[in-house]
């Protein structure tokens, strides 16, 4: 059989790539609400994972919420390890710290409770070091694939099950996948490449998805981040039955037509689905009527009783048609015209920013002026959090109302962005620029955590490390080092309230990695490590972009100010990093992973390991110790295999990490960190970890 990598026609066929991934940037997430129940007792869960973000609690897949082992489910990284958790256990917790933020890791969750099994695999390995190691109950059903439960990625529902946060993922995600009703070991996503022995994504084919399974991310789309490759279809919304006084209501029409019989009493119904994050639209047809004053539609909380309208109590937000009042806490006030037979009622609901309209007829209402969902104003009602569903309220009525969650043509367009009411995934909080060219098969060069001052800290790096906020004066690397070719980079000003910013490049000849050259939008003169040149160059600030064009075949470096050059500097040799420093204000980075905004001069390219020179790995050098528990990080352009610093063997995971890119000193040991130099040696397995496009770049690192 050929493999991914064998030689077809005289030449490598292309392996398998993976063309983006999503930026979860600490305030996005995804969720689905499946409408049917899949099996709950076995199931798999695939994702490739960035870090960008330590030591912080994050999610990679949350579902349900308080409860027991059946009513909540966890995927998550805690200290910095993967824990796999129900409501009230444990059960898995691992040994190896996964603290590499150079690379991608790659997870299977493979789960079947009917034979006790929670095999968790890391680059294709499956785990057998764990810190908690817990049987999980024979034939449990967890919340995986329940009915009507949401399913997050990237959270948790809430703060009370987050331990007082959400745990939002810092970092990037590439093809989430879960697979309903089997219990799959890590080749049918992923194979070791024969040439860097990397583990690495393949074609998955032949998997049978089950009623709930999901394929996201193939690739992610920015206009539709829900896509779902897996084959499965959409389930649209549907209405049950109140709790309170459902023998007078039915159900027809596959549950979106209502017809209620009695005149007097109070009775309601609500939708399954919820709604945590996205926006929503969908409409109500009133159909026929003796009176609609006993009508009032809107949204409603799962605690919701139908005992009273929507609107009597803090968790209902309806409209009445009949009144022409929206209704809240049991206060109303008048709103829009009123309703008659034949019309029809309108709602959207934007579940991320909180906020709920209402309309008929075509339009949307609003007290003082036209409300506008598509763009967020105006809003009946906002605030609201947590999942609501779709609800209607009758007392007194007598009549039918059809609703339509989107499975036939809407009777009005529904506002820009916003959609029916499925199972499908809703994306919450995300950019069109989110969606990133980093991926498994090619890393991007983006500002290093482990590469920053520990002595200082008031740089703060987020938004997948390419943002830079500064308090006062500090400094960062890039997590890509070079020696030859050509690379381009930008910085976009985002404010600079008072004092400098300054992108260059380090070679860590001065102050570690603090930049030897450097542009300073301060004062527009080029720094060189400890003194100014005394020419200004021009000013910059808040909105302009600077390019930066090192040449290392050449030994140039050229500075550009909004697409024209500025100035250049030359005589380079050796190995350098981008760089940053400065004092305060906000900055972004950007290395190729999204669009430039000016294009690059001839043959310079993005800074990634699809553009890098294969190489086995440096096996020797020195670095400058800060007899510091956060330790300096050496770029050494492979995993080493071993490694030792002044003769002295490291343990990895205590005297060091290993990365995808070199290592990390983790201890203030004058054995291996010594203040000034450290010597180190390094063994590699020989295989090249980056270049041509068809290898796989080395995997990001647990240790030990």
């Amino acid at each position: 059989m050929l493999s991914d990598t064998m030689m077809l026609g005289g030449g490598r066929k292309a392996a398998y790539p993976i063309d983006n991934s999503l930026l979860f940037r600490g305030s996005q997430y995804l969720t689905r609400t499946p409408a049917v129940e899949g099996n709950r007792k076995t199931f798999t869960f695939n994702c490739w994972f960035r870090r960008s973000a330590l030591s912080v609690r994050q999610r990679l897949l949350f579902v349900g919420g308080a409860g027991d082992d059946s009513g909540l489910f966890s995927l998550e990284v805690l200290n910095d390890k993967i824990q796999v958790s129900g409501g009230v256990s444990s059960w898995r917790v691992t040994t190896s710290v996964l603290r590499d933020v150079t690379a991608w890791y790659h997870v299977v969750l493979a789960v079947d409770t009917r034979s006790q099994i929670v095999d968790l695999y890391i680059n294709g390995e499956r785990v057998t070091a764990f810190e908690t190691s817990n049987d999980i109950p024979v034939d449990l059903l967890t919340a995986v694939n329940s009915s009507n439960v949401i399913h997050y990625l990237g959270r948790t529902d809430s703060t009370t099950t987050g331990g007082g946060s959400l745990n939002f993922l810092q970092g990037y995600m590439a093809e989430p996948i879960l697979v309903d009703g089997s219990a799959l070991d890590p080749s049918y996503f992923g194979q070791i490449d024969p040439v860097t022995g990397s583990w690495r994504p393949k074609a998955v084919s032949g998997v049978d998805f089950g009623t709930n399974g999901f394929y996201l991310g193939k690739p992610w789309d920015a206009a539709n981040l829900g896509m779902d490759s897996s084959g499965n279809p959409v389930s649209y919304a549907s209405m049950q039955a109140g709790t309170t006084n459902s023998t007078y209501l039915g159900l027809t029409n596959d549950g979106l037509t209502l017809n209620y019989a009695d005149a007097g009493s109070a009775g309601g119904t609500r939708t399954a689905l919820g709604m945590v994050g996205g926006k929503y639209y969908w409409e109500l047809a009133i159909s026929s009527a003796l009176s609609l004053d006993g009508i009032v539609s809107g949204i409603c909380t799962a605690e919701f009783d139908f005992s009273n309208y929507v609107g009597y109590t803090a968790g209902g937000w309806g409209w009445a048609a009949g009144q022409a009042r929206k209704y809240h806490s049991g206060s109303y006030s008048a709103f829009g015209s009123a309703g008659a037979v034949g019309g029809t009622i309108m709602f959207a609901y934007d579940a991320s920013a909180g906020k709920l309209w209402f309309g008929y007829n075509g339009t949307w209402m609003g007290v003082s002026s036209q409300s506008d969902p598509a763009n967020g104003l105006n809003p009946a009602y906002s605030g609201i959090v947590g999942s609501v569903y779709p609800a209607t309220s009758c007392q007194p009525f007598a009549g039918s109302l059809t609703y339509n969650f989107g499975a036939t043509e809407f009777a009005y367009t529904p506002p820009a962005g916003f959609n029916g009411l499925t199972d499908s995934w809703q994306a919450s909080g995300f950019a069109a620029s989110d969606v990133m060219g980093d991926s498994p098969t090619n890393v991007y060069a983006t500002l290093n955590p482990l590469d920053q001052n520990p002595s200082i800290n008031v740089l703060t790096l987020s938004d997948g490390n390419l943002r830079c906020t500064w308090t006062n004066d500090d400094w960062a690397v890039a997590s890509i080092w070079v020696t030859a070719g050509k690379w381009y980079w930008e910085w976009s000003c985002v404010s600079r309230p008072s004092y400098s910013q300054m992108p260059g490049i380090t070679n860590r000849l001065s102050s570690i990695g603090r930049p030897v050259w450097s542009y300073n939008g301060f004062n527009g003169e080029i720094f060189n490590g400890s003194s100014y040149l005394g020419v200004s160059y021009g000013t910059w600030g808040a909105g302009d972009i600077i390019g930066m064009a090192l040449d290392m075949d050449a030994g140039t470096l050229s500075w550009y100010k909004n697409g024209v050059l500025s100035t250049a500097i030359s005589g380079l040799s050796g190995a350098y990093a981008p760089s940053v420093d400065g004092n305060d204000g906000v900055a972004d980075l950007n290395f190729g992973q999204r669009p430039f905004a000016f294009t690059p001069p001839d043959g310079f390219q993005s800074l990634c390991t699809a553009n890098l020179p294969a190489t086995t790995g440096q096996t020797g050098g020195t670095f400058t110790g800060n007899a510091n528990a956060d330790g300096p990080c050496v770029f050494t352009g492979a995993v080493p295999e071993t490694l030792s610093v002044n003769g002295n063997a490291v343990i990895w995971g205590t005297h060091a990490d290993k990365l995808a890119t070199g290592f990390k000193i983790r201890t203030a040991s004058s054995a291996y960190n010594v203040s000034g130099d450290n010597t180190w040696v390094a063994t590699y397995d020989r295989k090249p970890t980056v270049g041509p496009k068809n290898r796989a770049p080395a995997n990001a690192q647990g240790n030990p």
